[in-house]
C-alpha cells in the first residue's frame, strides 16, 4: 500500500512492453531461450499490472456489490482478450500475406511453404504483429495512469503525505 496500484500496473505495462519489443526483433536463428525470457518479462509484467487494477477497483465499493463486480470484471478481461487475439490474427496473417506471395492462406498458406526465405518472411510477420502488441499496450498506460489514488492526495511516487 505505500505505492499506489497506478504506478505499479503503469510498470507493469512498461514491461509488457519490453517484452513484446524483444518480440520484434526476433529472427530464424533467434535462440529459444532469448523467446523463453521475452516471454517471461512479458508474463512478469501481465501479472504486475492485473493484481493492483484489480484491487483498486474494488476500494471503496460495498462489499455487498464486490461479488457482481468481480464477475463483470472477469467478463471484461475475458471479452477484451478475446478481442484482441482476434484482431492480433488479422495483423499476423495480413503481414503474412504481404511478404509471403505463395500464402494466400495466411499462416496455414506460410506452413506449406519451405527455405530460408519462407520462414524469414514469416518471422519477420510476426515481428510486425508483435509491434503492434507494443503499442497497444504502450496506449494502455494511460488509462493506468488514471486509475484513482487511494489516499486522495499524494505525495511524490503515490506514497501518502
Amino acid at each position: 500500500d505505500t505505492i499506489e496500484a497506478r504506478w505499479i500496473a503503469v510498470t507493469g505495462i512498461a514491461i509488457v512492453v519490453a517484452g513484446a519489443i524483444i518480440f520484434t526483433q526476433i529472427h530464424v536463428t533467434t535462440s529459444l531461450a532469448l523467446l523463453a525470457g521475452a516471454l517471461f518479462i512479458a508474463g512478469l509484467g501481465h501479472g504486475t499490472v492485473l493484481p493492483p487494477a484489480m484491487g483498486a477497483s474494488y476500494q471503496g465499493m460495498p462489499k455487498p456489490e464486490i461479488p457482481a463486480a468481480t464477475a463483470t470484471y472477469n467478463v471484461v478481461i475475458r471479452v477484451g482478450s478475446s478481442f484482441g487475439t482476434a484482431a492480433l490474427a488479422v495483423v499476423l496473417q495480413q503481414a503474412i500475406r504481404s511478404r509471403i506471395p505463395g500464402a494466400t492462406g495466411g499462416l496455414s498458406g506460410a506452413a506449406a511453404l519451405h527455405g530460408e526465405q519462407a520462414r524469414a518472411a514469416l518471422t519477420s510477420a510476426f515481428g510486425v504483429s508483435f509491434w503492434w502488441v507494443a503499442a497497444i499496450a504502450a496506449i494502455a498506460i494511460i488509462p493506468a495512469a488514471l486509475i484513482p489514488s487511494k489516499h486522495g492526495t499524494s505525495g511524490k511516487h503515490g506514497i501518502p503525505t
